[in-house]
């Protein structure tokens, strides 16, 4: 009987703790950020994991070597205010926007005025699909 009473109790305590485990599960957030000339900042977050979560992630603007740029700054690089997904349960989509602005040193500007080149006409012909991001390296970093 009491042998009956250490199984039981044994097996119990398993259960329990494979249920723990399985219900606290992990989020999987990724996103996908859009930005605009002017700063304006569209993120999608997706949680593929099996719990709630969160992320935030800052977008950076880093000027190529060698290019002669329409704006000169004494900083290579801007960098977007943090947008934060919020709560997302799992399997949910949230979808954020935000237009703080980027910035370096205290100066506030836009990713167009940041990367634009001064010569694009004579490096691109008019046909080329030229954008006021091509002489920039576009990096999502997660701060959270």
């Amino acid at each position: 009987m009491f042998n009956k009473f250490i199984k039981s109790r044994k097996i119990f305590i398993s259960l329990s703790i494979l249920i723990f485990v399985v219900s606290c599960g992990k989020p999987e957030i990724t996103n996908k950020c859009s930005i605009n000339g002017f700063g304006k900042i569209t993120c999608d977050f997706q949680n593929n994991g099996n719990a709630k979560g969160s992320k935030c992630v800052k977008i950076k603007y880093t000027r190529n070597q060698d290019i002669i740029y329409e704006k000169s700054f004494d900083f290579q690089t801007i960098e977007s205010l943090p947008v934060c997904s919020g709560i997302v349960e799992a399997g949910d989509v949230r979808e954020r926007r935000a237009s703080g602005g980027f910035r370096n040193k205290n100066i506030q500007l836009s990713p167009s005025d940041f990367c634009f080149i001064d010569n694009w006409q004579e490096i691109y012909d008019y046909s080329d699909n030229y954008s006021w991001h091509d002489e920039c390296t576009r990096e999502i970093e997660t701060v959270n």
